[in-house]
C-alpha cells in the first residue's frame, strides 16, 4: 500500500528516500573497500554488508511510496524471467542444496534495479545527483590512495596497481564509469573555470589509475567511450577542438613517461593476446557444463559442483553470457538477451540527442562480458538503470517538443 500524501510525512520520506539513493552512490563507489567493518561472518572472504541494506532500504521506500509507477512491466518480466530460469536450475540439479545466497543476492540487484527506474522515472533530476555522488566518491578514493598512502593501501603486482585489497579489473570499471561522466560534463556542459579546472584535474586522476590498473578492456572502453562522445555529442565544436587539443598534449607528454615506467603493464598486456587463453579457458568450461544442461542450466550450485567433478578451475565464467548460460541455460539466457535488446533500443532512440546512456550500456557490458560474478553486482545494474532512466526521460522530452 502506497504511503499516505501527507505533506510532512511526503517530505520526510522524500529525504529519506535521497539520502539513501546517495549513501548507495558512494557506496558503489567504493566496491568493495569496507571503511565501516560490516562483513558477512559466513563469508570465507567477508563483504560489505553495506550496498545491500542500502538497496533494500531504497526498494523498500520507492515500493512504498510508488508501487511500480511508471516502471516499465516488459523489462520487469524479461529480468524476472532470468531470474526464474536460474532458480530452475537450481531446482532441477539438486533441490536439497539450492544456493540460496545466489539467488537472494540476484532478487536484491533486480528489485533495486527496478526501484532504480521506478524512482528515476518520477524523479528524473536525482539521476544527475546520484551520478556526481558516484564520481566525486571514486575521485576522493582515489585522491586518499594517490596522496594519503600509508604503505596498506595500495600494491604493485606484475605493473598492476590494487587500491585497498581490491581486484584492479573490479576498480577500475567504476573508475572508468567516473571518468567517461567527467568528459561527458567537459564536452557536453558549460561550467564555471573553476568546476572545469577539478573536473578535468578529476579526469586525469581517474585514466591514470585505469592506465596504472592494468585493465585492458577499462582502457579500451574509455578511450572508445570518450570517442564517441566526441564524435556524437551536440556540443560546441570549439570546445570538442578544446577537449582534443588538450588532450593530444597530456597523451604527447605523459605517454613516454608511462611506456617506460616499470610498475606500469597495461601497454605490454595490451601486446599479448595469449593472456585471453584463460579467459577463453573458463568461457569454455562454463559451455561445457551448459551443453549437460541446455534448457535450464545447472543452478549456481550445479555450476561450482560441476567444475569441481570436471577438475575445471573453481573461478567463474568471466563473460556473463556464458555464466547465465551455465546456470540458467538457454531460458534464462534468452530473456537476459530480451531485456538487454529491449535497453539498447532505448538508448539508440534518443542518440542524437543524448549519446551518454548509449555508451554507458556498451562500455559496461563490454565489461561484462570479461568479468566473473558480474550477474550480482549491484554496479552493473545501476548503470543499466542509470541507461533506461535517462533514455526514457529524453524520449519523453523529444515526444512533448514535437506535440508542441
Amino acid at each position: 500500500m502506497l504511503i499516505k500524501p501527507v505533506n510532512s510525512g511526503r517530505s520526510f520520506i522524500s529525504l529519506l528516500n535521497d539520502t539513501v539513493l546517495y549513501l548507495f552512490s558512494g557506496a558503489l563507489a567504493l566496491g568493495t573497500i569496507n571503511p565501516f567493518r560490516i562483513h558477512q561472518s559466513f563469508d570465507p572472504e567477508p563483504e560489505s554488508l553495506l550496498m545491500p541494506i542500502l538497496a533494500i532500504v531504497f526498494s523498500f521506500i520507492v515500493l512504498c511510496r510508488y508501487g511500480f509507477k511508471n516502471t516499465p512491466k516488459i523489462i520487469i518480466v524479461f529480468a524476472l524471467l532470468m531470474f526464474f530460469g536460474c532458480l530452475l536450475g537450481d531446482l532441477f540439479y539438486d533441490y536439497y542444496s539450492m544456493d540460496f545466497k545466489f539467488l537472494t543476492k540476484l532478487l536484491v540487484v533486480l528489485l533495486f534495479f527496478f526501484s532504480c527506474i521506478t524512482y528515476f522515472s518520477n524523479n528524473p533530476q536525482k539521476i544527475k545527483t546520484s551520478l556526481i555522488v558516484f564520481s566525486v566518491t571514486c575521485v576522493i578514493v582515489l585522491l586518499v590512495v594517490y596522496f594519503f598512502n600509508n604503505g596498506n593501501t595500495i600494491e604493485i603486482n606484475k605493473g598492476r596497481l590494487f587500491i585497498f585489497g581490491e581486484n584492479a579489473n573490479s576498480t577500475s570499471s567504476r573508475m572508468l564509469i567516473a571518468a567517461l561522466c567527467f568528459s561527458y560534463d567537459i564536452i557536453c556542459n558549460k561550467r564555471k573555470w573553476l568546476v572545469r579546472v577539478l573536473e578535468i584535474l578529476s579526469l586525469l586522476l581517474l585514466l591514470l589509475y585505469v592506465i596504472q590498473s592494468g585493465s585492458r578492456g577499462s582502457l579500451i572502453s574509455v578511450v572508445f567511450g570518450i570517442i564517441l562522445l566526441l564524435l556524437f555529442s551536440k556540443t560546441l565544436f570549439t570546445r570538442k577542438t578544446l577537449f582534443i587539443v588538450l588532450g593530444v598534449i597530456i597523451v604527447t607528454k605523459s605517454l613516454p613517461v608511462l611506456v617506460n615506467n616499470e610498475n606500469i603493464a597495461i601497454f605490454e598486456r595490451l601486446q599479448e593476446l595469449e593472456e585471453g587463453n584463460v579467459r577463453s579457458e573458463l568461457m569454455l568450461n562454463a559451455v561445457n557444463i551448459y551443453k549437460d544442461y541446455p534448457v535450464f542450466g545447472a543452478g549456481n550450485n550445479g555450476y561450482q559442483v560441476e567444475k569441481m567433478k570436471r577438475n575445471y578451475s573453481p573461478l567463474d565464467s568471466h563473460c556473463i553470457v556464458t555464466s547465465i548460460m551455465a546456470i540458467g541455460g538457454t531460458f534464462a539466457l534468452v530473456f537476459f538477451i530480451c531485456f538487454w535488446i529491449t535497453l539498447l533500443k532505448k538508448t539508440l532512440l534518443i542518440r542524437k540527442t543524448n549519446v551518454f546512456p548509449l555508451i554507458i550500456d556498451l562500455c559496461i557490458t563490454f565489461i561484462a562480458l570479461k568479468t566473473g560474478g558480474v550477474i550480482t553486482f549491484a554496479f552493473l545494474w545501476y548503470c543499466y538503470a542509470i541507461c533506461y532512466s535517462i533514455s526514457v526521460h529524453e524520449f519523453s522530452n523529444q515526444i512533448i517538443d514535437t506535440v508542441n
